[in-house]
């Protein structure tokens, strides 16, 4: 693993990030101040355990599906690994960078690498299907305010046209993948047994895929609540799952900046001023950012350790 470029990746994550976060307070000031000093404590804690049961979800997905081959990981280091790929996912574009990080922990353990990449593609694949179910939702989003939604899709589509233009990285990323993925013939060999001979672990990974989604969104919902926000939760599910298709092709780290800005368009339909920039500040330092924190931890102590 390059330490440099996970250096340089979390480093433009908090720059943009600070930047975002910065220019809402410049915005709302004092205002933005009361509404995060007003807001209920005991949502914040039910939103961290909304947050903590995604990641417990999240790292059971992996266990099971390494458990279908037999693989040496325990439900602890699964849930490690969902951080890890946390912070993986915040310093790349698009979140590729999950699935690299999630691969080579495997391997940490002894595992070989067609098996970890097998368990990691298939947790991806069941992932996408999973959050498929969502996708109605944010049609129902752009539907309703055609408007109010596609400014958050509009500001990933000139980020990516500006990226493009400018650099490589998303497309050497893209191709790495492409090269990693292909580079053994056991790799297909892994995906083949799943859908002939593992189904119901796969069913199992895709239960579980489900319920991590819905307390991800639950944890939005509930910060909402927090600030005195008039938000249902078909209403928050149908925001958050159009932030969250349209972070899946941000170009920036982690989605950085186009969350804070798009937030402020797909939000504005349930907060505003202060209170609106004091919940995209804190939906997504709990939804992003501390769990980039204990991933980033956990991935420099597994390179020290070897």
């Amino acid at each position: 693993m390059q330490f440099t470029k996970l250096i340089l990746g979390a480093l433009l994550l908090i720059l943009i990030g600070a930047i975002s976060a910065g220019a809402l307070f410049f915005k709302h000031g004092s205002e933005l101040l009361r509404a995060l000093n007003s807001m209920k404590i005991e949502y914040l804690i039910i939103a961290m355990l909304c947050v903590s049961a995604f990641h417990l979800l999240d790292g059971l997905r992996i266990f099971i599906l390494s458990r279908a081959l037999k693989m040496k990981v325990s439900v602890l280091y699964s849930v490690m690994l969902s951080f890890m790929g946390a912070f993986g996912a915040s310093i790349t574009p698009s979140q590729v960078g999950g699935e690299f990080i999630a691969v080579w922990a495997l391997k940490k353990r002894g595992n070989t690498l067609h098996k970890a990449l097998g368990v990691i593609s298939i947790k991806s694949i069941v992932g996408l299907f999973a959050m498929s179910l969502f996708l109605p939702f944010a049609i129902l989003q752009i539907l309703k305010e055609p408007t109010r939604a596609l400014i958050p899709l509009g500001i990933v589509l000139i980020i990516l046209l500006f990226a493009l233009l400018s650099t490589k990285a998303l497309k050497d990323t893209s191709g790495k993948l492409k090269r990693f993925r292909q580079s053994t013939k056991a790799y297909f060999l892994i995906l083949r047994l799943y859908f002939a001979k593992k189904k119901g672990f796969l069913a199992l990974a895709f239960f579980l895929s489900v319920l991590a989604y819905l307390f991800y969104f639950l944890a939005g919902t509930i910060l909402l609540l927090g600030f005195n926000a008039n938000a249902g939760l078909i209403q928050s599910i149908r925001a958050q799952a159009l932030i969250f298709l349209t972070l899946l092709i941000s170009p920036t780290p982690g989605g950085a900046g186009t969350a804070e800005l798009g937030g402020i368009y797909i939000f504005g339909e349930f907060l505003s001023g202060g209170a609106l920039g004091a919940f995209i500040i804190t939906w997504r330092v709990l939804t992003l950012y501390v769990s980039a924190l204990i991933g980033s931890i956990l991935v420099v102590y597994y390179l020290i350790k070897r």
